[in-house]
């Protein structure tokens, strides 16, 4: 068999059984309302179990399956989370990346990308991630956010990297218009 075709054969493959085995464990869709911290529970318990695709199929996930991520976003009422990892044979030879995305409301979905695909440097496991910012209020919307923010800092390292650690913090006054 052509060496191209077979190492998309097996990208395909590892996606197939790590959606499957995904699905499984999380249900064929996730809640429409599960909060950004609930999906870092969620990726945490998808690394269960992972040793037992690792042997059926002779791979060698690098960071262990599910791998890294930057952090859950949150877009709307909607959250989601993307993690990454390397995936190889036995001997080494590079697979591909495994991309896993967990998003309210939907299947998880898992794919296998070329090799070359790579996986940002300052993403990290999912446990060693935190909620840094407070849950939204329920009642939702803008007001809802800054209702929640209000007075408290924000500390969000993709965002305020470079900003100085007095300017972190923001207050929200309430508006003297009704």
């Amino acid at each position: 068999m052509d060496p191209i075709l077979d190492l998309e054969r097996r990208r395909l493959l590892v996606s197939a059984a790590l959606t499957a085995r995904a699905r499984r464990r999380l249900g064929s869709r996730l809640p429409a309302g599960i909060a950004a911290g609930e999906l870092l529970d969620l990726a945490r318990g998808l690394s269960k179990g992972a040793g037992s695709i690792e042997h059926a199929y002779h791979l060698r996930f690098e960071p262990a399956y599910p791998g890294v991520t930057a952090t859950p976003e949150s877009i709307g009422r909607t959250s989601k989370l993307l993690l990454a990892c390397s995936v190889r044979d036995p001997d080494g030879t590079p697979i591909g990346v495994v991309f896993t995305a967990l998003i309210a409301g939907r299947p998880p979905q898992v794919s296998v990308a070329p090799s070359g695909a790579g996986i940002p440097g300052d993403w990290r496991p999912p446990g060693d991630l935190h909620q840094s910012h407070p849950p939204p209020d329920r009642r939702g919307g803008v007001r809802g956010a800054l209702r929640a923010l209000r007075g408290r800092p924000v500390k969000s390292p993709a965002t305020l990297r470079d900003v100085k650690p007095e300017a972190r913090t923001v207050v929200f006054t309430p508006s003297l218009r009704k």
